[in-house]
């Protein structure tokens, strides 16, 4: 393993028979984050673009809600039926169209704007008893 820390507790757990290997694979490889916890990470990152790009720091905004946009696109694939996960990777691209834009990235902002538009267009149609979805 690359990382010496995890390597050493990898042998510590391994070395006091606590736990089988298949625990420590499951741990150490195929831990990730709930959909909570990514779900809280996403809208601290929309948030806090909001914030950079209120103040000028159109370079932060860029890079937060690029961010905001993976977890929320993820969220949104693993969790169709949830409206929640498309409105806020709609919001999360409209930040980062913003920022581009006010960047001079005018060719991404306009492809990412559309981008957005169309997650609230497929919203729309996946949750039509949602009036915020049809605005």
């Amino acid at each position: 393993m690359g990382n010496p820390d995890l390597s050493m507790k990898f042998k510590l757990l391994l070395g006091t028979g606590c736990i089988c290997l298949l625990a420590v694979i499951i741990i150490f490889v195929f831990h990730r984050p709930s959909a909570k916890q990514r779900t809280a990470e996403g809208l601290a990152l929309l948030e806090k673009s909001q914030h950079e790009f209120s103040d000028s720091q159109y370079k932060a905004a860029e890079r937060s809600s690029r961010q905001a946009v993976k977890l929320f696109r993820g969220l949104a694939r693993e969790y169709p039926k949830r409206r929640y996960f498309p409105q806020h990777l709609g919001h999360s691209q409209w930040v980062l169209s913003d920022a581009l834009s006010a960047t001079g990235k005018k060719d991404e902002a306009e492809r990412v704007a559309g981008e957005a538009l169309q997650v609230f267009k497929t919203a729309a149609v996946q949750f039509p008893r949602v009036p915020y979805m049809r605005q």
